[in-house]
């Protein structure tokens, strides 16, 4: 399971929350592993945040399991899926 991965403000943008995610989940294809996470903002929640998150989770292959009005689970399938290449963000 993808806990948390929190990147302080000052500094966001430059690719260490994607970097974190990406080595994770190579760890968790080689064990062929499912991983799930709840995507939830940092402070107040609007749909726009959500929609934001759960497009930047897609990206490495979840797909959303449930949506509420603060979060968004989501769940990658077990084995190899689409990881970012580093300078990708």
């Amino acid at each position: 399971m993808l806990e948390l991965v929190m990147v302080v403000s000052a500094q966001r943008g430059l690719g260490l929350g994607t970097e974190l995610v990406r080595r994770l989940l190579v760890l968790a294809d080689a064990a062929c592993k499912p991983v799930l996470t709840t995507a939830r903002p940092i402070g107040a929640s609007s749909p726009a945040t959500l929609e934001r998150l759960e497009r930047y989770y897609s990206r490495f292959g979840f797909s959303v399991v449930e949506r509420g009005v603060s979060s968004t689970r989501m769940r990658r399938t077990a084995g190899p899926g689409p990881l970012l290449n580093p300078g990708d963000r």
